[in-house]
């Protein structure tokens, strides 16, 4: 997970992250295989700062990285139902809608929220 700043002012303003499955110790061999080559692309920024670029900027930055440096052949990310913005950027990096009306649980509890699963291959279109 990296940190986005407005680095005139010196202002933390949202979080950028790219969880790779694969290196996921508690998953087996099997697993493993199943989600070789897959990045799990995540950011948020804090609301004073929305519409302002920084998520956009840093997720460009961080598909670049993962495709070039890591050599990763697909990314996913989720998208809350309702979160336009979010939807908009993945569209505009060439995500495409793989899965609609995943129930995503947060990590830190409470209810299981709809949302659509965003895919982008390598390369290509989202067809995986």
């Amino acid at each position: 997970m990296l940190g986005m700043f407005q680095w005139e002012r010196d202002i933390f303003v949202g979080v950028i992250s790219l969880r790779i499955p694969r290196n996921n110790p508690c998953l087996s061999a099997e697993a493993q295989a199943a989600v070789a080559g897959l990045g799990m692309l995540g950011y948020a920024v804090a609301k004073p700062y929305w519409h302002q670029g920084y998520a956009s900027e840093s997720a460009q930055r961080m598909v670049a990285f993962a495709f070039e440096a890591l050599r990763l052949t697909r990314l996913q990310a989720s998208v809350l139902r309702g979160n336009r913005a979010s939807q908009r950027l993945l569209e505009r990096l060439n995500f495409r809608v793989t899965e609609a009306g995943v129930a995503e649980e947060p990590l830190y509890g409470g209810p299981a929220r709809l949302a659509d699963r965003y895919t982008l291959v390598r390369g290509g279109n989202a067809t995986a």
